[in-house]
């Protein structure tokens, strides 16, 4: 990764990294690269004094432990394990805040990442005070987008859930919460209208959240500066793209890296955005025109474009300067930070 001039690794998605068990050896490797380990997400079974230790020392931005589930039964059925680990992790959750504190560290931030379904509906204030207790930083509401079945009543009883929304935001008096979303567009509109009109003074990091995820003109930029590779050596251009009709570009433990960045697969998804990119600006609604998995077009359909740039509010508005005035891909490419960051990585796939 320093040879392919890498500037930051996140682990995220597709496996539990602690589960490696040369996960140690990984972490002290890690410590004192080039390249810093931005985010590190792990359900926090195997966490221990030790683990918590390393991990407080060589993260840079944050550590999401990927609970999902606010009781044992729950817990239990969906991750398909006992009713204990839910309770030994909330104690590894605890054991993970103390090292931070301890430290007397800033960074990382520690999040709890719950999932908004019909499970969860009537519980969020519970689930609130469990990230309270908890005395994490961040709190993240996320939907079980590979299980949409289970969220129905939301959309059924959506005004109901819209008040329970509110009674929680205005309940968070920390601004522990740093996003609330469901599977559905619409209702995430709204909760983002009660946020902003309903309090307007809290939630500034939301704000700049939602302020990139309705710009960019619905464009990713992940094909160009981000690899996902799973536990099993399989390489795809995003998390959210971990899907069984999703076809991976390669295996990591049959190729090289570097090969895999430059392989045919990596080049074509890109000429397809590429393509995308262009036709938008005359067709901005019509996703047939691009065989492109449709959350990788849309506006709002996808959150996981906007994190790598949430900080960076210049980025956005030049980015939605240049699509609205119609800009053509070549200014964008020389304006665009994420191309002067990687420049000299991508000079071949950008030619």
């Amino acid at each position: 990764m320093e040879k392919m001039e890498v500037k930051s690794l996140q682990v995220s998605g597709g496996g539990e990294p602690l589960f490696h068990k040369e996960i140690e050896r990984i972490f002290d490797l890690i410590k004192g690269r080039v390249f810093s380990l931005n985010t590190f997400t792990t359900n926090g079974l195997l966490l221990n004094e030790r683990l918590c230790d390393k991990l407080i020392n060589i993260t840079k931005k944050q550590i999401t432990i990927s609970l999902n589930f606010s009781n044992e039964k729950d817990y239990k059925r969906f991750h398909n394990t006992r009713e204990k680990n839910f309770y030994r992790t909330l104690e590894n959750i605890k054991c993970l805040v103390e090292n931070k504190r301890e430290k007397g560290v800033k960074n990382p931030k520690i999040a709890l990442q719950l999932f908004v379904w019909d499970g969860a509906f009537g519980k969020l204030t519970y689930n609130t005070e469990m990230a309270y207790n908890l005395n994490v930083d961040i709190l993240v509401f996320n939907p079980i987008f590979m299980y949409n079945n289970l969220s129905i009543n939301i959309r059924e009883k959506c005004k109901d859930f819209l008040k329970e929304v509110e009674e929680v935001l205005r309940k968070d008096e920390k601004e522990l919460i740093s996003s609330l979303l469901t599977p559905y567009p619409e209702i995430n509109e709204e909760i983002s209208k009660i946020r902003r009109e309903k309090f307007p003074s809290k939630y500034k990091e939301w704000n700049v959240k939602e302020e990139n995820f309705c710009s960019f003109e619905a464009i990713c930029p992940f094909p160009w500066f981000l690899m996902h590779v799973k536990a099993n050596g399989n390489v795809y251009p995003c998390c959210a793209l971990l899907r069984p009709d999703f076809s991976p570009f390669g295996n990591a433990k049959e190729n090289s890296l570097k090969y895999l960045w430059n392989s045919k697969n990596y080049s074509s998804f890109r000429k397809l955005f590429k393509t995308w990119l262009e036709k938008q600006r005359l067709y901005p609604y019509d996703y047939s025109l691009v065989p492109l998995p449709v959350q990788c077009m849309a506006q709002r359909a996808c959150i996981m474009k906007t994190l790598p740039f949430l900080d960076d509010r210049e980025f956005f508005k030049e980015m939605d300067s240049l699509c609205k005035k119609g800009a053509k891909l070549e200014e964008i490419k020389k304006r665009s930070r994420v191309y002067y960051f990687l420049k000299k990585l991508m000079r071949k796939i950008w030619d």
